[in-house]
């Protein structure tokens, strides 16, 4: 075993506690197998999970096609546009009221006019976070019952997450026929 590397390791001398001198450490002397065989008693169960290599199925849905053809979709954006053409009537009121009427002294028409835009603004994108939040409660149900179905483990979005992926593996038709949509053939 004199061909074989011998490692170098350090041991604290007993004198000094700040100094450390070099010794050898020969493998063959080193009880090595039994702690490799410990490691792998203890660890092995943790690697057999982290190394799971079964394939998993994966499921494609464009989640746009649901919303636009759905009618559960179509009313969120009909309530959407309704909301954004109210606000935007309400803005062009108040510009023209402001137009209309004398300037008062230390009045900052421009700054009230911004505000008025800026809580539209909020409060349509609130309304638009919450449209989205109830059709996600509608649909999310249904896109799991759809993957047990076809034993996929995930479904991805093809409108932002997918490159290309077999038509066989699309379950947007099954998706909107469950939402009580009509799916186009």
């Amino acid at each position: 075993m004199a061909d074989r590397p011998q490692a170098v390791g350090y041991r604290r001398r007993q004198l000094r506690a700040d100094s450390c001198e070099p010794i050898a450490i020969c493998y063959s002397c080193t009880p090595m197998k039994p702690l490799v065989l410990a490691l792998l008693v203890t660890l092995g169960p943790m690697l057999g999970e982290a190394a799971d290599t079964s394939p998993k199925r994966v499921g494609t849905m464009s989640l746009q096609r649901v919303i636009s053809e759905s009618a559960a979709g179509r009313a969120a954006n009909q309530q959407l546009q309704a909301l954004a053409q109210k606000m935007s009537s309400d803005v062009a009121a108040k510009e023209k009221e402001l137009q209309a009427a004398p300037p008062k002294p230390g009045e900052n028409r421009q700054a009230e006019l911004q505000k008025l835009v800026q809580q539209s603004q909020a409060e349509f994108a609130n309304a638009q976070r919450q449209a989205q939040t109830d059709l996600r409660e509608k649909v999310g149900p249904i896109v799991a019952s759809v993957a047990a179905a076809h034993g996929f483990e995930m479904v991805l979005n093809t409108d932002s997450a997918v490159v290309w992926a077999a038509p066989s593996l699309d379950v947007t038709n099954d998706v909107l026929t469950r939402l009580g949509a009509t799916p186009p053939k």
